[in-house]
């Protein structure tokens, strides 16, 4: 996981230096898997178990924020106020 630190200036103009840890990056593009290629009954089952399991990993997600009490500490920052950024990927020591 990648560990962005930067200063930011909020809409109202308040200034903060901040640690975040990346979750998505600004884009201008549309994220997805291509199923062009499959029946739609495939991709009804793809879909049915894909969502399945992503709930399954968004519920470990929430357990893991609440064991270290970060169950609200998800933002959004707006790329044109970042400045002075630095990015390096965290690993265990």
């Amino acid at each position: 996981m990648k560990l962005a630190k930067f200063n930011y200036t909020d809409l109202k103009g308040k200034q903060s230096s901040r640690k975040v840890l990346v979750m998505s990056t600004p884009t201008n593009k549309l994220s997805g898997i291509d199923v062009t290629e499959y029946s739609d009954e495939d991709i009804a089952e793809f879909a049915v178990e894909f969502d399945r399991l992503h709930d399954e990993y968004l519920a470990e997600v929430d357990n893991l924020k609440s064991i270290y009490d970060m169950k609200h500490n998800y933002r959004q920052f707006l790329e044109q106020s970042i400045v002075d950024s630095a990015t390096v990927h965290v690993t265990r020591a």
